[in-house]
């Protein structure tokens, strides 16, 4: 990026746990104000915004896979 160009990026990650499996997922919106041509997004680097998401899962090992207990 040039000297006067800026960076704004909103992101949501939430995340869900079942015992020890969890799934999160990452949403991100990314835009560029005053690129220079080539360098920003997109095949041509000229886009000024994108779009991302992605999911991750897996399991967390330690004392927090059993389950609640009921009163």
């Amino acid at each position: 990026m040039d000297r006067g160009s800026s960076g704004l990026s909103v992101t949501a990650t939430p995340t869900f746990q079942y015992g020890g499996f969890f799934f999160r997922g990452d949403l991100a919106w990314v835009h560029v104000g005053s690129p220079t041509p080539g360098d920003a997004f997109g095949p041509l680097g000229k886009d000024d915004s994108q779009f991302r998401a992605v999911g991750e899962n897996g399991f967390v090992f330690g004392n927090n896979i059993t389950p609640e207990k009921k009163p």
